[in-house]
């Protein structure tokens, strides 16, 4: 069958929200083309053994495999990231706090800015800052030891050896020491019933790196509650977080001696970052 007509079946049956684009990165995949050549070369045939390895992912993709698990990557920031079900998959939106950790490392340049990843995941924001600023002291920390591992890996194939991080398996900062110019972080924000009504089991990301209690603010009130502790006069934290949750987000900094505390919004307009200063 050609490029062409695999496409246009695909597209009918896979029944995602983004059927076009998710039939051309799983055919790009198994034709080890871009999306690009793709549709310059319409009517190549797929080899069967190709055939046969595009139907076990449009299947498992059917079920609810994210397409980026199927692919075993994901883009971010110009970098690819390996992913798999270990830690979430980087979305766009996250960028926005790789942008908001990168202008605080540009206001330090007194010594090498400590920097550190909370819940890390897959390590993209902090191996992002690292990538972009070589001169950073960078750390990540995740409670979960199975997605530290696939930060690893990340770091091992996108930095070079005189930047590689600290890992740090811990439950927020239970196992840190230290203070830090800049603290980014991606917790658990998603609260229960959002969990519930949006599906989003079916997505195959691990729960606990979704779903928080107390209304999806549960891990972050413990960072606010906390975070004194870890940070130097003048520090910086940005925490990702969802468009309703911000408000609280700013009260608990403030809370925590945070001054000039901001909201930054993603690629839809929604408040995605709450960052502030520590005046310790």
């Amino acid at each position: 069958m050609t490029i062409r007509r695999t496409l246009q079946q695909l597209q009918q049956s896979l029944g995602s929200e983004s059927p076009a684009l998710d039939a051309s990165l799983l055919v790009a995949h198994v034709c080890g083309l871009t999306r690009e050549q793709l549709y310059l070369e319409p009517d190549r045939l797929l080899e069967p053994g190709q055939q046969q390895m595009l139907e076990r992912l449009a299947e498992r993709r059917r079920h609810g495999t994210p397409v980026a698990y199927l692919l075993g990557y994901k883009e971010f920031y110009g970098r690819v990231f390996q992913v798999d079900d270990r830690a979430l998959i980087p979305r766009p939106d996250t960028e926005i706090l790789v942008e908001a950790g990168l202008q605080a490392i540009d206001r330090h340049s007194s010594r090498p800015v400590r920097v550190l990843d909370l819940c890390c995941g897959t390590g993209c924001v902090g191996i992002t800052l690292a990538a972009e600023r070589p001169g950073i002291e960078l750390q990540l920390a995740d409670i979960d030891n199975d997605a530290l591992q696939l930060a690893a890996e990340n770091a091992a194939r996108l930095l070079p050896t005189p930047q590689q991080p600290v890992l740090i398996q811990s439950d927020l900062f239970a196992s840190l020491s230290g203070r830090y110019d800049v603290i980014v972080s991606n917790p658990p924000y998603v609260r229960e019933q959002d969990y519930r009504a949006l599906e989003m089991q079916r997505w195959g990301e691990p729960r606990h790196a979704l779903v928080a209690r107390e209304e999806g603010l549960e891990i972050i009130r413990r960072i606010a509650d906390t975070v004194v502790d870890y940070i130097y006069p003048n520090g910086y934290i940005a925490i990702e977080a969802a468009d309703h949750q911000a408000p609280h987000i700013a009260e608990l900094l403030a809370r925590a001696s945070f001054q000039s505390v901001e909201h930054l919004r993603d690629l839809a307009g929604h408040l995605r970052v709450t960052a502030g200063t520590h005046t310790g």
